[in-house]
């Protein structure tokens, strides 16, 4: 099974790590300024993903899950659903589905033919019957998806997925480097933060990565929204944060990326001065060509790669 929105692993502005990591790495704004190392992070963001085949951030989806004979429901890559907002459920020939004019729905709340539903780890599960594999049970569960950890603790799982919520209490501005909220207590630095607007919060507006929190105020390298402003009064969630390991992997690389950026010239400069070919009275050799180190399988950095072997997403069996 696949996505229903097919290409989320590189549609999406990934971006793991933060400028302020690079900066505190040694890399220089001289060096790399704040626009050329913001490509850099989403570009190796993306290959990541392309690697694990998961994805570490907050993306609002709708998925098709197939869970016939298991009462675990999973996303054919095991990603973790963070928030729910409808869910539908094929039984044969028939459709029931369940959804709300709120934004998020407790899962609590939602009973299908007969059949509840629960949360457990981030996994939607069935709460008796369980199906077997004669009767199939199709769901397509519309919400937010995403591996991330650190989450926030929530006292009932089961009535409601982990997230803190607050509202923003001014404007804020494209490329801003922080916000005051009205409430900022739960947030923390690391955490993602998504901006959503609209009367009922319900339109997701822009995001960031929180480099640090004090009282009410927000900070973070620059926030990305949609619109030039966002009024005052918009929602802001966290659901946790990146894996560390995802993390640093994206920092590795994006530095290494950046060194090859920075030794183009005097690489082509040495490749044109560089023997090609040689040949004596009795022998002959040709070099190879220089070829780039990023694969489909690798992220070029071998260290990077075992910080991201744990994440790999196994084959889609069903359910786990």
């Amino acid at each position: 099974m696949t996505s229903i929105q097919r290409d989320i692993r590189t549609r999406f502005q990934f971006e793991y790590t933060t400028v302020t990591r690079l900066r505190a790495e040694g890399i220089l704004a001289a060096d790399l300024s704040d626009a050329d190392a913001r490509i850099i992070i989403r570009t190796m963001s993306k290959v990541i993903n392309n690697v694990t085949g998961q994805w570490f951030w907050p993306i609002e989806s709708k998925e098709r899950l197939r869970g016939a004979g298991y009462s675990v429901l999973s996303h054919p890559s095991q990603i973790p659903i963070l928030e729910l907002r409808s869910l539908e459920a094929q039984f044969g020939n028939t459709t029931s589905a369940y959804s709300s004019d709120a934004y998020s729905v407790s899962l609590r709340d939602i009973h299908l033919n007969n059949v509840g539903y629960r949360n457990i780890s981030n996994r939607i599960q069935t709460v008796r019957p369980k199906f077997t594999r004669e009767r199939p049970l199709n769901v397509i569960a519309d919400g937010t998806w995403g591996w991330l950890e650190n989450q926030p603790f929530v006292s009932d799982p089961f009535d409601s997925f982990a997230k803190v919520e607050t509202t923003t209490a001014e404007e804020l501005a494209l490329d801003d480097e922080e916000v005051d909220v009205t409430d900022g207590s739960g947030f923390r630095a690391g955490d993602v933060v998504i901006f959503r607007s609209g009367a009922a919060g319900t339109t997701y507006s822009g995001h960031a990565i929180l480099t640090e929190v004090d009282g009410n105020t927000l900070s973070f390298d620059a926030v990305q929204i949609n619109t030039a402003t966002l009024a005052s009064g918009a929602t802001v969630i966290t659901y946790g944060q990146i894996p560390q390991p995802v993390e640093r992997a994206c920092l590795i690389t994006s530095i290494k990326f950046k060194d090859d950026l920075a030794t183009a010239d005097a690489t082509e400069a040495a490749l044109k001065s560089r023997i090609i070919r040689e040949r004596t009275d009795n022998f002959e050799y040709q070099l190879s060509k220089n070829e780039g180190s990023i694969s489909d399988i690798s992220t070029g950095d071998a260290q990077a790669d075992r910080l991201l072997s744990t994440y790999h997403s196994p084959p889609y069996i069903g359910a786990v």
